[in-house]
Formats: C-alpha cells, sequence, structure tokens
C-alpha cells in the first residue's frame, strides 16, 4: 500500500492547472466525483477526505506545479480586412 500523503495545497495547485474536460476524465479514471474535483481545484475545499487524496495522488503526481501559458477564455483577435479599402475622390461643387 502506498504511505505516501501529500499536502491538500500540492494537490489543489496541481488540480488547478487542468481544464474542465481533463477534471472530468480525471474524476471517471479515479473514482472521485466532478463536483469534488472543482471544490478541490478552486480552493473551495481545503482539507479534502484521507481517501480522496490517496486516490487522486497516482494520476496528478507528475503534473507540474507550475502553470502553463494559456489563452485566456476571453482573448478574441481583432478581425483584419482582407485588403485595404481605396479611397473615394472627394467631389467639389461648382
Amino acid at each position: 500500500m502506498n504511505t505516501e500523503i501529500p499536502s491538500s495545497q500540492d494537490i489543489q495547485r496541481r488540480l488547478a492547472l487542468l481544464s474542465f474536460g481533463d477534471l472530468r476524465r480525471l474524476s471517471e479514471a479515479c473514482k472521485v466525483p466532478f463536483t469534488t474535483l472543482i471544490k478541490i481545484s478552486t480552493g473551495e475545499t481545503t482539507n479534502p477526505r484521507l481517501d480522496t487524496v490517496r486516490a487522486l495522488w497516482p494520476f496528478v503526481r507528475g503534473l507540474s506545479t507550475r502553470p502553463k501559458r494559456v489563452t485566456p477564455l476571453f482573448y478574441v483577435e481583432s478581425p483584419r480586412p482582407a485588403a485595404p479599402v481605396p479611397r473615394q475622390p472627394k467631389q467639389r461643387s461648382a
């Protein structure tokens, strides 16, 4: 039996790096409810149960605790015009 028990902060930092899709797959793999993983990753649950930590640790142990560079969720690239619009000559009144 694995006796290594990481801190809850270590688990939280590693889970915070995962997307919702990754958390959903992790939930299925380690048999921990998805909502529990969300609560741990956001810090809402600060002291998860020992059984939960033991179930998660083999899956998240290899994750780096350094955040990856990601594009913000609301980043929108401004559209560029396909070609410059030609100016129309001004009409002079006589």
